[in-house]
Order: structure tokens, then sequence, then C-alpha cells
């Protein structure tokens, strides 16, 4: 969480006890992996929803198309 948060390595890494930095990039590498699936899923619903709201727009302006033929 420390990692995730922006907080400097080499302080996650005395507050964790960590004799060597190696070990502690183990665990900013996790957070970077984390972020990285989390912005993921976020841009990953963002365009589910955009393509949702395109297709809609798409069916709405089909159907007012159809009405005017209809007329």
């Amino acid at each position: 969480m420390m990692v995730a948060s922006g907080t400097d390595t080499r302080i996650v890494q005395e507050i964790l006890g960590h004799t060597q930095i190696t070990t502690t990039q183990i665990y900013v590498d996790m957070a970077q992996k984390v972020k990285r699936e989390a912005v993921d899923r976020a841009v990953s619903a963002l365009m589910d929803g955009a393509w949702r709201r395109y297709c809609n727009a798409m069916l709405q302006r089909s159907a007012r198309t159809a009405d005017l033929r209809e007329v």
C-alpha cells in the first residue's frame, strides 16, 4: 500500500526491515502490476460504456430514420 501510494522505495525498505532493496523491489513490481490492472479495468469499463452509448445512439438514429420513411 505504501508503494502504491507513492512512498519512496528506500523508506519502504527501511520500514519493512529489508536488508536488500531487491526484496523491496518485489513489492514495488507487484504494486505497479496492481496499478496497471486497475487502469486497464477502468479503461475497459469506459470503453464498454462508450461502445454501448455509441450502439444505442446508432439504434436510435436508425429508428428515427425508419420513422421518417414511414411518413
